[in-house]
């Protein structure tokens, strides 16, 4: 793709929804240029009556279209002019920095939302670190390349503007002028490629960079229990010599390429002097403005170059922000129907009707022609060996996976139709526990944002969690830390399963909610699921047979199919063993 293209629809992808501001900025920058230039054209007459009138007590010259001015009135119209130009130049730059962050937080909130409200196979095929490298770095690197976009459209304003108000006093060193920059700029194209190239390689370097530190401090704490410490420190290490040799490159690269301006400036000016003196002759005050609009046009070209290197260097950026959005985008319109259908509160029960799903990569059906029906208001157990698909099944049933063939039926109605709304009436309890660094209310306000705290009391009393939350000194503002460090696995756990039944679910699953704990922590958590029973619908994945002793059904999986479904009167030793695997 060219240059000119990628610019182009890089201007159109960050403000195309802001061409009345654009417009604006475009029209403060023209009448800004033109009140400079209306200063430096008027050097012509103050040189001329500095020339020629010096000590004179009323100095004056005559003006085409204006009549006799003097030498104060003179100045002080160039002042008014400095100072309009001044007031022009704030409002421009002020404009300018309001367009740019309302674009960039715009580019944000649209990944923000596209991710958010993306399939969740999209996101689990990713690394997360690569996600928010993109929402923090890359849209980071858009709020450059925006502004660098506006300072070349300001460049281009000005370029055009001064060669227009020099051909008023010389074409022919206009054209000069105009000549030398435009060929250094184009002789420069080489360079901008190579930076383009190295863009690129920077921008994957940034997101390995990314990668490890992130993969680190998720994993520190296993990463201190192996020593494993150097192995991260060393591929930190070899990341960041890889970022240093490349923003060495680029540098060498853009202190070449201003190097070869200030040259040719040099050259150009110095030539520029001469052709305008010796052969065009011209007097003394045209050729002192000429020379002054010249030292603007020289580091305008230059600051085109610079602007453009900078746009370069940041585009990798955009490009894979752009990536995401349309990936995500186009997932979010593969579900959304032109007629959303209503759907119901379970109250009957949950049908898998010959349901098969293949993961991304996998050879094989991870569940292969599921027939199984959940009944309303009972707890399921789901036993079987690792890799039955029992998990599988549990990410299906809460829309969060999409069966290859089938369909899942709730009261009679396609989940698939609005997979969002079924999941407002759902409640998901994991075995690792997401717990924010903060206090116990604001954890359980995520599973209902306007609860009361007495809602919040009634939901820790349903979990059987009000006694060790009261007995904090802080109780419910007791801030958890980072994951819930400060808890007890046992207390984590019933802290998730009271924001859980905050949402007064139709539906709870819990995936292996007890089996990293203790018999006594155990038993809390299963004594506050007996309590629900017939209440709401359970479905547990469970490896412990005290868990599977609570269960009305139990379903036994095996390879991705239901090998046995029974009802549990009482526990069997054959259901110990499956829930022991």
């Amino acid at each position: 793709m060219s240059q000119f293209r990628q610019i182009s629809e890089f201007a159109r992808f960050s403000l195309g929804g802001y061409r009345r501001q654009v417009s604006i900025i475009l029209l403060l920058i023209l009448i800004g240029s033109i009140l400079e230039s209306c200063s430096l054209l008027a050097m012509i007459p103050l040189l001329k009556l500095i020339g020629t009138n010096h000590g004179a007590a009323q100095s004056s010259i005559q003006l085409p279209w204006i009549g006799s001015i003097s030498l104060g009135w003179l100045l002080t119209a160039m002042l008014c002019l400095m100072v309009f130009q001044a007031l022009v130049s704030r409002r421009r730059l002020l404009l300018m920095t309001r367009t740019m962050q309302q674009a960039v937080d715009d580019i944000r909130m649209r990944l923000f939302t596209a991710i958010g409200y993306g399939r969740w196979s999209l996101v689990a095929n990713m690394r997360g670190s690569d996600l928010n490298h993109a929402l923090s770095n890359d849209v980071d690197r858009i709020q450059v390349a925006v502004f660098s976009l506006m300072s070349f459209g300001q460049n281009i304003i000005w370029l055009t503007l001064y060669g227009l108000l020099s051909t008023l006093i010389s074409w022919q060193m206009t054209l000069f002028a105009m000549t030398v920059g435009a060929a250094t700029l184009f002789g420069l194209y080489p360079v901008r490629r190579k930076i383009a190239r190295h863009a690129q390689s920077m921008s994957n370097s940034l997101q390995e960079r990314q990668y490890v530190a992130f993969e680190f401090i998720t994993g520190m704490k296993i990463a201190k229990a192996f020593n494993s410490e150097p192995y991260y420190l060393q591929r930190l290490d070899r990341l960041l010599e890889t970022l240093r040799v490349g923003t060495v490159e680029f540098a060498r690269l853009t202190s070449n390429s201003t190097a070869l301006f200030q040259l040719a400036s040099g050259a150009a000016a110095a030539l520029f002097v001469y052709v305008a003196y010796a052969v065009i002759a011209l007097p003394l005050p045209q050729l002192m403005t000429m020379l002054l609009l010249f030292m603007r046009l020289a580091p305008r070209f230059n600051a085109l170059q610079s602007t453009l290197q900078q746009l370069l260097l940041c585009l990798p950026g955009y490009e894979n922000v752009a990536r995401l959005l349309r990936i995500f985008t186009a997932e979010q319109n593969r579900t959304a129907g032109p007629e959303r259908v209503q759907m119901p509160l379970l109250t009957r029960h949950v049908r898998f009707d010959r349901v098969s799903i293949t993961h991304h990569g996998a050879d094989t059906p991870t569940i292969a022609n599921l027939d199984l029906e959940l009944p309303a208001g009972k707890i399921i157990a789901l036993v079987g060996p690792s890799g039955a698909g029992k998990s599988t099944i549990a990410d299906m049933l809460m829309g969060l996976l999409d069966p290859s063939e089938g369909q899942i039926l709730v009261d009679g109605v396609n989940l698939a139709q609005d997979d969002r709304q079924w999941r407002s009436q759902i409640a998901y309890m994991p075995q690792d526990v997401f717990l924010l660094h903060d206090s116990i209310a604001t954890n359980l306000r995520i599973g209902k944002a306007d609860a009361s705290d007495e809602e919040l009391w009634n939901a820790l009393d349903a979990a059987n969690a009000r006694q060790f939350v009261g007995a904090l000194p802080q109780g419910l503002d007791t801030v958890v830390g980072d994951r819930g460090s400060r808890l007890s696995g046992g207390e984590r756990q019933r802290i998730a399963l009271a924001r859980a039944l905050l949402r007064h679910p139709r539906l709870l699953i819990l995936d292996e909610a007890t089996s990293a704990l203790d018999m006594d922590a155990q038993t809390k958590i299963e004594t506050a699921i007996a309590g629900l029973r017939g209440h709401i619908t359970i479905l547990a994945i469970a490896h412990t047979a005290s868990l599977v002793a609570l269960a009305d059904i139990i379903v036994h999986l095996d390879r991705g199919r239901v090998v046995q479904v029974r009802t549990n009167n009482a526990v069997k030793d054959e259901d110990v063993v499956a829930a022991a695997e």
